[in-house]
């Protein structure tokens, strides 16, 4: 990458192999990414989400094999490819298989927060709409949630997802410099505030596949929190892990990014 260049999102598929959404900070043009000489080299991957009208919004694998990447609409269609042999190759998604952007120029994020993948070909990506679009079978069919968990266009937005139906979701209130959460337990038919307790961390965050409905929350703060957390009850209650990895004296350390593999 060049100074200008920003990853955005990063998603390895393997040792060598790994891709990356970035942002050109001088022009504000995304644009797609691979590498397969671990990230000593890197160039945009020919013909996917880098046309002029293309803007990258994410990438996410399933396994070494199945994953996805999507960009903003182009000729009013969310651009979405697939593939199954590791990003070898990709297929367009069919815009049969998308439901439509919302009529006031609906876009995605760019971030790897915005985007959340289960087990089993499950996925979410999260739109300024609102609106959350859903797939059950590997990306290659589409569909928006029964409700949107906002109604008002979010600055930004955070999406996790346990499974199919528990979902947590931010919108970032520029009014108040900090995030809305709400969840769903019915696949997105209703939406309910989330007002967790003990030490939630909004920085980052993450499902621990295998678990009913665990997750893990961090934040590097120094001004605010720092830490590491875990929820056994999908979010509702928080506590420290109380590890002296995690503690430096008497103050939790900084932690940024949070994945698990089980």
């Amino acid at each position: 990458f060049t100074a200008k260049v920003y990853p955005y999102v990063l998603t390895g598929v393997g040792y060598n192999n790994a891709f990356a959404v970035c942002m050109d900070t001088a022009t504000s043009v995304a644009s797609f990414w691979k590498t397969t000489t671990g990230g000593t080299t890197w160039s945009k991957v020919t013909g996917v989400l880098n046309s002029a009208s293309s803007f990258a919004d994410g990438v996410m694998f399933w396994d070494s094999g199945k994953g996805f990447c999507y960009g903003d609409p182009v000729s009013s269609e969310f651009e979405i490819y697939t593939t199954n042999d590791s990003g070898a190759t990709w297929t367009a998604v069919p815009g049969t298989n998308i439901p439509d952007p919302a009529p006031a120029s609906e876009y995605g994020y760019n971030g790897s927060y915005c985007t959340s993948i289960v087990s089993g070909g499950i996925g979410f990506f999260l739109t300024n709409a609102g609106r959350v679009f859903k797939t059950t079978d590997y990306g290659l069919t589409w569909s928006v949630t029964p409700a949107a968990p906002f109604t008002s266009i979010p600055a930004t937005g955070k999406i996790y997802a346990a499974d199919a139906n528990y979902i947590i979701i931010a919108n970032f209130d520029t009014a108040s410099s900090a995030y809305v959460w709400k969840y769903t337990a019915n696949g997105g038919t209703t939406w309910q505030a989330l007002t967790p307790t003990g030490s939630f961390y909004t920085y980052q965050m993450c499902y621990v596949p295998g678990t009913t409905n665990m997750f893990v929350s961090t934040s590097p703060d120094i001004q605010t929190a720092t830490g590491v957390s875990y929820s056994n009850d999908g979010g509702l209650n928080w506590t420290d892990f109380a590890d002296t990895i995690l503690m430096n004296g008497l103050e939790k350390i900084q932690c940024l990014g949070v994945g698990f593999y089980n």
